[in-house]
């Protein structure tokens, strides 16, 4: 697994496996897994006075996935109570490395990270941007 910077702001969501989540054979559904990872994120931020509507209502940046790793260890199951861990990985002039690491109780389940870049919305697009020194010095 790709770990955070020893110093790296995180955050850990406590969950726990719902029913719906599951495939037929009573293990969770793969796709939950980014859902979990896109939560956690937005918890992050969120933690960091960060939330993404915010962001988009007072700079309109949003912040889109662009790339995604995830590596599966052990099944999870319905009822099952996790944690998801999230922290910042590194950053760019135009994107936030977010690494992800599910557990339950202590054994590791699934890890992975997404890459989110800083966009402005225009007119119904994106457009690449620089992310604000002041978002930066939060995620720092």
């Amino acid at each position: 697994m790709e770990m955070a910077p020893a110093n790296a702001r995180a955050n850990v969501v406590r969950r726990r496996v719902t029913f719906g989540e599951t495939d037929a054979a009573g293990v969770v559904f793969y796709p939950n897994y980014l859902r979990w990872f896109d939560e956690g994120t937005h918890e992050l931020f969120r933690s960091l006075s960060l939330s993404f509507r915010t962001v988009l209502s007072t700079r309109r940046l949003t912040f889109p996935v662009v790339s995604v790793q995830v590596d599966f260890r052990a099944p999870l199951h319905y009822d099952d109570t996790i944690e998801v861990r999230s922290a910042i990985g590194g950053l760019t002039a135009r994107t936030i490395k977010v690494v992800h690491r599910v557990t339950r109780s202590d054994d590791e389940t699934c890890s992975g990270w997404e890459v989110r870049g800083c966009v402005a919305a225009k007119n119904g697009t994106f457009v690449p941007r620089a992310i604000p020194e002041e978002i930066r010095r939060r995620l720092a």
